[in-house]
């Protein structure tokens, strides 16, 4: 199984590294693992973040996987230094890893899948809101 630890990605100018800390592992089935980036506030409810949680489908003839990222917009008011979160872009994929599939397939699937959502349009698509045309 993965362990648990730092997510290093480039952030929207394509040069500057963020940094996604590994900070809860996740306690087996149904327990998420945390990732968050300080480098936008000082307070959690504040910070970017990715949650993932895996457990069996319902037929148990697959692992399902739930990525959950939100990444707040906040306010400081400069009266009186109190923040708050006044918008979140949210995003969730939900991944069914087959167990009778050939490690082969998956790793494939599981690879291209992960670079697709890392490509240079898929950014564009998901900074612009709006599918290729």
């Amino acid at each position: 199984m993965p362990q648990l630890g730092n997510i290093s990605v480039k952030d929207y100018d394509g040069v500057t590294d963020r940094i996604y800390y590994g900070l809860v592992a996740s306690g087996g089935d149904k327990s998420p693992a945390l990732w968050q980036n300080p480098d936008y506030g000082s307070a959690s409810a504040f910070r970017p973040q990715l949650t993932v949680v895996s457990r069996p489908n319902g037929t148990g003839t697959g692992r399902r996987m739930d990525f959950a990222f939100t990444f707040p917009e906040v306010f400081v008011n400069t009266f009186d230094g109190s923040s708050r979160v006044v918008n979140k872009y949210v995003a969730n994929a939900s991944i069914l890893v087959p167990q009778s599939m050939k490690i082969e397939t998956v790793n494939a699937a599981g690879a291209q899948f992960g670079h697709l959502m890392g490509s240079a349009l898929a950014v564009q698509m998901l900074t612009s809101g709006y599918s290729a045309t």
